[in-house]
């Protein structure tokens, strides 16, 4: 939410129980896309508006090599 402008919501649920969207939560990029990395899905989300971020994703056979890495 903070690099895309948008805002957290916890729930859409409003005192009624009945679920409530409002286009003003979202924020903007310019891409988002889902790629299959090996057997998971990662989305991407590029070209945020209100700052840039970089995500760098380790992979190993387990925790131990990761944590040497």
């Amino acid at each position: 939410a903070k690099a895309t402008g948008g805002e957290l919501v916890l729930t859409m649920a409003d005192a009624d129980g009945s679920e409530v969207f409002d286009p003003e939560w979202l924020g903007e990029a310019r891409e988002v896309s889902e790629e299959r990395i090996g057997d998971g899905e990662i989305i991407y989300v590029k070209g945020c508006v209100k700052t840039a971020a970089q995500t760098i994703v380790l992979r190993g056979a387990n925790e131990y090599f990761l944590d040497e890495v």
